[in-house]
C-alpha cells in the first residue's frame, strides 16, 4: 500500500466519521494500518513503530493533577465517558529514529522556547507579544509537525483534522528533510487566549477545521496559546501573513480581543465543577 492510497483511505474514513455515519469508526483505519502497512508515517521505511505522543508531552505538563500525576480528558459525547490519563494520547505513528531524533529535536527546542532554556528576547506591546531570535527551521518545524500528527493519527480525539492527501505529504516532506519552507506555507498564527494565565495552560483542545477569510484553517489550544494553522494553496495571499513566523526568527503573538464564547463557558465550567462525574 502506498503513502498516496494510505493518506487517501485516512482522509475518505475521517470524513465520512466526521458526517455521522454510524456505520463508520476510525478502528478500521486503525487496523487496515496495523495489518497491511506496519511503517513508519515519516520516513515510509518497514521497521517497528514506537508509541510517540500525537501532541508533544511537554505540552501537558500542566494539566497533571500534582499528587496522582493524572490529567482529566473530558467528552462533549455524551456517550464517552470523561477519563484521567497518566500520559499524553499517544500513538505507533513513526520508527524511533524519525521519533526519537526528527521529532524530538523540534519538540525539545520549542520546549526550551516556551519553557526557558534558550535566549530569545521578548518585546510587550498592547496588542502582541513580539518574539525574536527564534530559530526560524526548528520552531516552524515544530509547529508543522502538531497539526502533520493530528492529521495522520487514527484516535478519535483527532478525528476532525483532515487534509488533502497533497498537504499531508508536503508537511511530511518538510519535517523528513528538515525543509521549514516559506512562511506562508502551513503559516500559523498564534494567540494568546483573553482568559488567566493559569487556567488556559491547563487547556487542550485538538485541532479543529474552521474557515478564515476564505482559507481552510485548524484551531488548536495547547502550551497556554492558540495555534491556528492555515491550510490552503493561497496562504501567500492572507492578510495577516505577516504574523507568521518569519525567516529572520521574529514571531507575533497577538492577543486575542474578540471574546470567544466556547473557551470562556467551559472555564467557568472548570472553576465551578472541581471534581467531575463519570470519571475512570
Amino acid at each position: 500500500m502506498s503513502w498516496d492510497v494510505l493518506a487517501g483511505l485516512l482522509e475518505t474514513q475521517k470524513r465520512r466519521a466526521m458526517s455521522g455515519d454510524p456505520t463508520v469508526t476510525l478502528a478500521p483505519v486503525s487496523d487496515t494500518i496495523r495489518t497491511s502497512m506496519p511503517i513508519c508515517r515519516l520516513c515510509l521505511q518497514d521497521r517497528p513503530l514506537v508509541e510517540g505522543h500525537v501532541l508533544s508531552e511537554f505540552l501537558y505538563d500542566d494539566l497533571y493533577d500534582p499528587e496522582r500525576h493524572k490529567f482529566l480528558e473530558l467528552h462533549t459525547d455524551e456517550r464517552k465517558r470523561n477519563v484521567r490519563r497518566s500520559k499524553g494520547l499517544y500513538e505507533c505513528l513513526m520508527c524511533d529514529g524519525c521519533d526519537n531524533r526528527i521529532i524530538s529535536r523540534y519538540e525539545t527546542y520549542a520546549s526550551q522556547v516556551l519553557n526557558g532554556g534558550v535566549e530569545i528576547v521578548t518585546r510587550d506591546e498592547p496588542d502582541r507579544l513580539v518574539v525574536t531570535q527564534l530559530d526560524y527551521t526548528k520552531f516552524k518545524l515544530f509547529q508543522v509537525s502538531l497539526l502533520w500528527r493530528s492529521v495522520v493519527s487514527t484516535r478519535d480525539e483527532f478525528q476532525t483534522a483532515i487534509v488533502q492527501t497533497r498537504h499531508a505529504e508536503r508537511m511530511r516532506q518538510m519535517l523528513l528533510h528538515e525543509d521549514p519552507g516559506e512562511p506562508h506555507e502551513y503559516g500559523c498564527l498564534v494567540m494568546i487566549p483573553q482568559i488567566q494565565n493559569d487556567l488556559r495552560r491547563r487547556l487542550i483542545m485538538p485541532p479543529d477545521p474552521i474557515k478564515v477569510g476564505g482559507h481552510q484553517c485548524f484551531r488548536l489550544l495547547a502550551g497556554g496559546l492558540w495555534w491556528l494553522y492555515m491550510v490552503s494553496s493561497h496562504t501567500h495571499a492572507f492578510e495577516l501573513r505577516d504574523y507568521f513566523l518569519a525567516k529572520n526568527g521574529t514571531l507575533h503573538l497577538l492577543r486575542e480581543t474578540a471574546s470567544t464564547a466556547f473557551i470562556h463557558e467551559f472555564a467557568a465550567y472548570l472553576v465551578k465543577n472541581p471534581t467531575f462525574p463519570k470519571v475512570t
